[in-house]
């Protein structure tokens, strides 16, 4: 669950805190308002495409940082225990795009490249509208998303065990 969201220099926003709470949330306002900038922001944060042009006039850095909550049994603690970054409470992801058309990534306050934080982001949020970073649309994704409905990650482990165990043989 996405529990906050920070946007700093980042096209129109000089500074920006959102708290969301549990449950749904919904972000209104009317045409030119700056929702699709907020919406552009986090996807940026998980992954998506950045360009120096997002940075807010006059300044040389822009920063995007989510906070996520996440379940005890998520299939992304186990991805980011495999490619050994720090286990905690919350998932803190931060996006630092610079004037001279670089950008950096940030796994709780660990580097990261953006292809992690992509398949991170793609597990993390899921974006309707406009036809992009549909999980559900992802032929690759079905599996996953069946396993972590089910429950059946112990189950794979010892199917992975005793195929090992057979391999052996």
């Amino acid at each position: 669950m996405l529990k906050s969201l920070s946007i700093k220099n980042y096209a129109l926003i000089d500074s920006l805190e959102i708290e969301f709470c549990e449950g749904l949330n919904i972000i209104t306002g009317e045409t030119g308002a700056g929702k699709s900038i907020i919406v552009d922001a986090l996807m940026l944060a998980l992954g998506d495409r950045a360009s120096s042009d997002s940075i807010r006039e006059g300044e040389q850095k822009s920063v995007i940082e989510g906070v996520f909550e996440l379940d005890k049994s998520s299939s992304i603690l186990k991805l980011l225990k495999e490619n050994e970054f720090e286990l905690e409470k919350e998932l803190i992801i931060r996006r630092e795009i610079k004037d001279k058309g670089t950008s950096r990534c940030f796994i709780n306050d660990t580097p990261a490249q953006l292809s992690f934080l992509k398949k991170i982001g793609d597990l993390l949020v899921d974006f309707h509208g406009q036809h992009d970073h549909q999980l559900l649309l992802n032929k690759e994704s079905h599996l996953v998303l069946l396993d972590t409905i089910s429950d059946t990650e112990s189950l794979k482990e010892i199917y992975h065990i005793k195929l090992e165990i057979l391999k052996m043989k």
